[in-house]
């Protein structure tokens, strides 16, 4: 499968994420009176008149929500909770680029990037006990009269490969190490070239603050830090309409990537 195909393919829950927001986009609808009377008459809603009734519908036109007017935090919880979605499919997008690089990096060329040193600076510390274990694993012979030797290389792509999968290369400067490892140096000026920009650091900034924005919503829940023990939690709320800029920012520079490194 070409990287660029199987990126896209990677970015599947994220978009599903994405299609689930927009379904939930809920407006308030004004409810006659006679209507609101036929839904009683006719035993529509299960809860009685005394406790009134809303209804909003979804920008599509084609999902109606009724509720008890008791039960309005319902579809105010809705508008505010669905941008977590979002949250989420950002998320799983740079997931999806993690893992595209990790595909790019252990399955295309793997034995020239090991015998080239260029991994050395991801991989520093290779536990001694593993390598003794594959040392003397090449050392047994196996077949009719021990002719067939141990192959302890395939051991030794095998462990490093382990070792890759444990890190991150979404940081901008492990991104731009492991990029330079497969031939392309200096990413973020290739792509402000091919964004027409004139610099690079305005979009390796901006990918800065997606993977810190990240790491925030993986690694703390999105909760603000604070200097001392807070007595109340108070959450880093991000607008929709930015966290759609970081989605569209990084699903097009996954795509520049895998375009790239394929």
């Amino acid at each position: 499968m070409k990287l660029l195909d199987f990126f896209n393919e990677s970015t599947i829950h994220a978009k599903r994420l994405i299609e689930l927001h927009d379904a939930l986009d809920f407006s308030d609808l004004r409810t006659r009176s006679e209507w609101r009377n036929k839904l009683f008459e006719k035993d529509i809603v299960p809860w009685g008149k005394r406790q009134g009734v809303w209804r909003s519908i979804n920008t599509d036109k084609n999902i109606l929500i009724l509720g008890a007017e008791a039960q309005q935090s319902f579809q105010e919880n809705i508008k505010i909770q669905r941008a977590m979605l979002l949250e989420y499919a950002l998320v799983m997008m740079l997931a999806a680029i993690d893992k595209m690089l990790h595909e790019a990096t252990t399955s295309r060329n793997f034995a020239e990037l090991l015998k080239s040193e260029k991994l050395d600076d991801f991989i520093k510390n290779f536990p001694v006990s593993e390598a003794y274990s594959i040392a003397m694993e090449s050392r047994k012979r196996r077949g009719h009269g021990g002719k067939k030797k141990s192959r302890p290389a395939m051991k030794i792509k095998e462990a490093v490969s382990a070792k890759l999968y444990e890190l991150s290369f979404l940081g901008t400067n492990h991104l731009e190490k492991i990029c330079a490892a497969k031939g392309v140096s200096k990413i973020f000026s290739k792509y402000a070239t091919h964004m027409g920009r004139k610099s690079a650091k305005p979009l390796r900034d901006q990918w800065s603050l997606i993977c810190k924005r990240r790491n925030a919503i993986v690694h703390e829940c999105n909760i603000k830090r604070t200097k001392k023990s807070p007595k109340i939690i108070r959450f880093d709320l991000v607008t929709s309409t930015e966290l759609r800029k970081n989605i569209d920012f990084a699903e097009k520079f996954g795509k520049f990537l895998a375009g790239k490194l394929g």
